[in-house]
């Protein structure tokens, strides 16, 4: 298997790694709601970081997505800390930062440490705020 460049946008060389399809908000404009190829309840570990570890030449980045990967803030520490130890690749993660990363918040804190950066989206599983998030997000 051979990767160029994430399946996003095309610009950046990464791995995109679809940690888990659970999440804590029920977005209705959700992928994963129309999408029923992926099923992902709970990361493998050891799968994801054997994937990364023998798919990392010619590659600079991970990226963490959703469902929402911090839903398994311990698995996700696990597998930043792994790849940071095996390999040099950056490592990003793109959350809503749900309600687990206040009730583990030292585990929060473990992760944003070991990254290379957190790209915070706004949604909401009420719709008339994460229309109001996107729009103040908007308007900066």
């Amino acid at each position: 298997m051979k990767f160029k460049c994430n399946c996003c946008d095309g610009i950046y060389n990464s791995l995109d790694i679809h940690f888990t399809s659970s999440c804590d908000n029920n977005c209705s404009h959700c992928v994963d709601k129309y999408f029923d190829g992926l099923n992902i309840s709970k990361p493998n570990v050891e799968a994801i970081i054997d994937t990364i570890v023998n798919n990392q030449e010619g590659i600079d980045d991970v990226l963490f997505l959703g469902g929402e990967p911090c839903l398994y803030l311990d698995e996700l520490v696990d597998c930043v800390t792994q790849i940071k130890q095996k390999t040099s690749l950056k490592v990003f993660v793109t959350t809503s930062v749900p309600k687990i990363c206040k009730t583990k918040y030292d585990k929060f804190l473990e992760l944003l440490d070991l990254l290379d950066g957190l790209n915070l989206s706004v949604q909401h599983y009420k719709e008339n705020i994460a229309d109001k998030n996107q729009k103040y997000n908007l308007n900066l």
